[in-house]
């Protein structure tokens, strides 16, 4: 019932990668967004922060749980992406937390729908997850902008610009 969770405020909205995992998730009770694509939650080259349809959903004080694959921890595009949602969705009013999914069975990249067919009561699993993880808050906009524009890469060890993949 998504015209009822977009204005109720107190219904925590997950969002992830992909349109089929979250249509697992939200068969399991999580109500949960799917993005095409890490970066699809706007529209760069039209000039939006977010897509029109965000408009459409309450986000003053919402939980929001940023949920993408398990490869996020070591892709630094996706951390990118993370940041700059988390940034549009302070912006918003919204509480957003970065939930990392931990890999499974040996996979190389675990989605959500992956980990919540591993859990014998999903929902229950999820919430346990979620509470493990400390919300964003507005100090921490700054950082976020930083991650928009540099990574730091471990081997060899050095700082990138996004922008240009220029080394600093």
């Amino acid at each position: 019932p998504w015209a009822a969770i977009a204005q109720d405020v107190e219904i925590d909205i997950t969002i992830t990668e992909g349109e089929l995992k979250a249509a697992c998730a939200n068969k399991m009770g999580i109500a949960t967004m799917g993005l095409g694509g890490v970066f699809n939650f706007m529209a760069k080259k039209q000039g939006l922060a977010h897509l029109p349809l965000f408009d459409e959903i309450e986000w003053h004080g919402r939980n929001v749980n940023v949920c993408f694959d398990s490869d996020a921890a070591s892709n630094p595009m996706v951390k990118a992406a993370e940041s700059m949602l988390c940034r549009c969705l302070l912006k918003l009013g919204a509480k957003p937390r970065i939930i990392r999914l931990p890999a499974i069975n040996g996979l190389e990249k675990t989605g959500l729908d992956d980990w919540l067919a591993e859990q014998a009561d999903p929902k229950q699993a999820f919430d346990a997850m979620v509470a493990a993880h400390e919300p964003y808050d507005s100090m921490t906009l700054e950082l976020h902008r930083l991650n928009e524009e540099l990574v730091v890469v471990d081997h060899p060890a050095c700082v990138v610009q996004l922008a240009d993949n220029k080394h600093i």
